[in-house]
């Protein structure tokens, strides 16, 4: 384990890596999914009605602006489905790896939807046929 003593890297300035022939990363960083009670705890504190004592004016604000954001999608009886024109967005809060999961089940179903998921919603694009539903191509074998 002989042979110079390793460099701290520093941090690359944009253009810097494709520069030398790699193609950076977004933001720096692979973004990485969340966990289900973490994301089970968003839902919590978005459709309670408390207001921590401990938050400031503006923490108060942006939690405001968020229910107000998410309250249509998070009102009981709706499911947490929002139909805008060619896109369905399923609110599940359910984190990265069950919507993946839902995503892989999503697509078996019509190979023509794109199915793109994130640690609080599954968004389902093309292929998707007037009416409130989509409807399958044919039935899961």
């Amino acid at each position: 384990m002989g042979g110079e003593p390793r460099q701290p890297q520093r941090p690359h300035r944009e253009g810097e890596a494709r520069a030398r022939g790699r193609e950076p990363t977004w933001g720096g960083f692979l973004p990485q999914f969340l966990g289900f009670e973490l994301c089970q705890k968003i839902l919590d504190v978005l459709t309670s009605t408390d207001e921590p004592a401990y938050l400031g004016d503006e923490a108060l604000r942006v939690l405001r602006n968020q229910r107000d954001n998410h309250a249509e999608v998070l009102k009981p009886g709706r499911g947490g489905v929002k139909f805008d024109g060619d896109e369905i967005r399923w609110w599940t809060f359910a984190a990265g790896r069950i919507n993946s999961t839902l995503r892989y089940a999503l697509q078996a179903l019509n190979a023509e939807w794109r199915v793109v998921p994130d640690n609080f919603l599954v968004k389902i694009r093309g292929g998707l046929q007037a009416g409130p539903v989509p409807r399958c191509r044919s039935a899961p074998r």
